[in-house]
């Protein structure tokens, strides 16, 4: 996961390792933490003298005693270590057994949030309906055509890469991607593509945007509250709670507008069965295996029906059975 984030950026890792890092008493879990550290290349700023502050976690007994360890850490990546003006481990708990940890940077310049590029899509508005139409006919006839010449060219290649001892799934690979270039070729030329703009994810919904204005309340509560010297240790811990539960319920309705979304699209896709770009737009939430560079094409011809079907279930079961039969011909078509 921090991988991931690091392809995007720099990273900042803060919170409760539970490992101990100290020369004098490093355990399992800390030679784990400074392993990856190192193999990540990260820089531990605890280790750093910009650290200010001793322990991190402070633990009374009921016999008086108390021991103090750090075990909650600040990681980052190196290149922010000159933007780093302060870290501090600051001494007032309240009321916790952990100790708060401040680090302030400065000099930091954020990019501008690039805006989502337009994407292409088909224009399925121009597929003829009328199947009695004159236009229908042309424009199947015109699949269909190309779908024989692709056929005639596919059936020698295959046996001159058969001869090549070429394996047998890439020579699908190559039958497949063919197959698609000549479907995309035919639907440039009969319905063409137009530009859209990025599809939006409208998770704020009027009962979100309350609760997360509720969460902004309680945060601002939360910060003054904590800033405020008169403030008793059972404020703060009263002001926490609150936030902690405002934040827990917006997280859930987040998560919860994203399970209706999702089937909100398996809806679209049963009641929108001819416009196979709706159908791409979310295929790999259906199925992870599809390869990225492969996508179904806008309408397909029945091989025994020669009807022109726009369902993309129908048409991934088309091409793709299609795209057999040709890479593996029967015994009468090997003989020939």
């Amino acid at each position: 996961m921090i991988k991931d984030y690091m392809r995007t950026g720099f990273v900042i890792i803060m919170g409760d390792f539970n490992a101990h890092t100290a020369v004098e008493n490093t355990d399992t879990a800390g030679r784990i933490l400074l392993s990856n550290v190192e193999s990540l290349d990260l820089l531990l700023l605890n280790h750093t003298q910009i650290c200010h502050g001793s322990s991190t976690r402070s633990i009374e007994y009921a016999n008086g005693e108390s021991s103090s360890s750090i075990i909650d850490y600040v990681i980052i990546s190196k290149p922010l270590a000159p933007f780093v003006q302060k870290m501090e481990i600051v001494a007032d708990r309240m009321g916790s057994d952990h100790n708060p940890i401040l680090i302030t940077l400065h000099g930091l310049l954020f990019s501008q949030k690039r805006s989502s590029p337009l994407r292409e899509v088909w224009r399925i508005e121009n597929i003829p309906t009328d199947t009695d139409s004159p236009a229908y006919r042309n424009f199947t006839l015109s699949y269909k055509v190309a779908f024989e010449e692709w056929e005639k060219h596919t059936r020698s290649h295959i046996l001159a890469l058969q001869a090549a001892e070429v394996d047998n799934t890439r020579i699908a690979d190559l039958v497949e991607w063919s197959f698609q270039q000549c479907l995309d070729e035919v639907s440039q030329t009969q319905i063409g593509k137009k530009k859209i703009g990025p599809s939006s994810i409208p998770q704020m919904t009027k009962a979100v945007r309350i609760l997360n204005d509720h969460r902004l309340f309680c945060e601002h509560a939360l910060k003054k509250t904590m800033t405020n010297p008169h403030s008793s240790d059972q404020d703060r811990m009263k002001a926490i709670s609150l936030h902690r539960m405002a934040r827990s319920n917006f997280v859930r309705a987040m998560a919860t507008q994203r399970d209706i979304l999702e089937l909100q699209t398996f809806l679209q896709i049963e009641e929108h069965q001819g416009d196979s770009k709706l159908f791409w737009t979310h295929a790999k939430k259906i199925s992870n295996n599809l390869r990225d560079f492969i996508r179904p094409p806008p309408m397909a011809l029945h091989p025994t029906e020669e009807e022109c079907q726009t369902d993309p279930v129908a048409i991934l079961k088309i091409w793709r059975s299609f795209g057999e039969s040709v890479s593996n011909p029967g015994d009468s078509e090997e003989g020939n």
